[in-house]
């Protein structure tokens, strides 16, 4: 019997229309109005948010980044700064289920504590055990 034939998941870019985000250029600018780069090869003087830094979603919005590191040694989730998108609410909710993401993050890499650095400080007391 042959095996079935390969079949894509999606359209190659070619064959995508103009503006889909999963083309080279767009990206989460074009789907979500959010500029995100990895700085890992940024000179350090260069980089606007950091070394390594996420972006976090909220069902369809990107709300936040946060900058990332793991201290192995520490057995630690180092969460060197946390940025706030512009035009969020006030509220609870948000940091909380932000931290409750990092707390997935640190059990899923082997990390026991969490330190948090530089936060909004209406999000600090929320993101802190």
């Amino acid at each position: 019997m042959d095996p079935l034939p390969y079949r894509r998941s999606s359209p190659e870019p070619a064959e995508r229309p103009r503006g889909d985000p999963r083309t080279r250029g767009g990206g989460a600018e074009t789907a979500f109005g959010f500029s995100h780069r990895l700085e890992i090869y940024t000179p350090a003087a260069k980089r606007r948010w950091g070394y390594f830094v996420l972006p976090v979603l909220d069902g369809d919005r990107l709300v936040a980044r946060c900058g990332l590191a793991i201290d192995r040694k520490a057995s630690r989730l180092k969460v060197l700064a946390v940025y706030a998108e512009p035009g969020l609410r006030a509220g609870a909710r948000l940091p909380k289920a932000i931290r409750r993401e990092l707390e997935r993050l640190a059990t899923w890499r082997g990390a026991k504590e969490i330190e948090v650095g530089a936060a909004p400080d209406a999000w600090r007391q929320h993101l802190a055990i």
